[in-house]
Parts: structure tokens; sequence; C-alpha cells
């Protein structure tokens, strides 16, 4: 098959040094999904649906991980009493908010995903 035109700029290399690239959101994902058995094997608790938030949990006895999704255009925001414990940003889709505390509102960005789970002291 023949190159693609922009193959210099937009390769392997060029996405693992760019910290917010799909590759790196990938291998975090990859890398929380082995650390969080509950994303492997948890059970899917729907949270809540509206507009475009997405909120749901993964449980296993190993515990427990909220995912909210934006699927929006607009930033939204999400009560955290309705995720139901105090938590932190173990990832957000925009690779930047990891160790963020959740308390009283948890805000999303446009096209944001993060997943949480409880305080490190918890």
């Amino acid at each position: 098959l023949p190159l693609a035109q922009d193959f210099a700029s937009d390769n392997v290399a060029s996405l693992e040094e760019e910290r917010a690239s799909i590759l790196n959101l990938y291998k975090a994902l990859i890398a929380l999904r082995r650390r969080l058995p509950q994303l492997v094997h948890g059970s899917y608790e729907p949270v809540a649906a509206h507009g475009d938030v997405l909120l749901y949990r993964r449980r296993s006895i190993e515990g427990v991980a909220v995912i909210a999704l934006n699927f929006g255009a607009a930033a939204a925001s999400v009560s955290s009493s309705a995720i139901g414990f105090s938590n932190e940003v173990l990832l957000s889709t925009l690779m930047d908010r990891q160790g963020e505390k959740v308390e009283g509102v948890l805000d999303l960005r446009a096209n944001e995903g993060v997943i949480l789970g409880p305080h490190q002291d918890d």
C-alpha cells in the first residue's frame, strides 16, 4: 500500500510524544483496565442519563468505578451526590485531570468522559 501524504507528521512516533493523543489515551485506558478489575468484570449499574450526559457505575467485589460521559458539544455538570461517594478522577479523555478531587459537582467539558474512583484515603 502507498504511504499516506502526511506520514512524516502523523505517525506513531509523533503520537507518542503528544500527551493527549488518541494513542496515549488508549494506552492509559488499557493500563487502568488492568489495574481495576471492576472495569473488566464488574456489573453495570445505570445511574443517570440526562440530555447528553450518561453516568454509570461498574461494581465488583474489588471496588466501584464511576464513568461519566458528556456526548454534547457544550459543557455539562453532574452533582456528586448522584455519583454516590467522594471520588477522584482516574482518567479523563482529555488526559489532563488525573488525581482531581470531585466534591459537590463534577464539571464535564464538551465531548469529555471521565473515570472516577474513590479517593486513595477512602
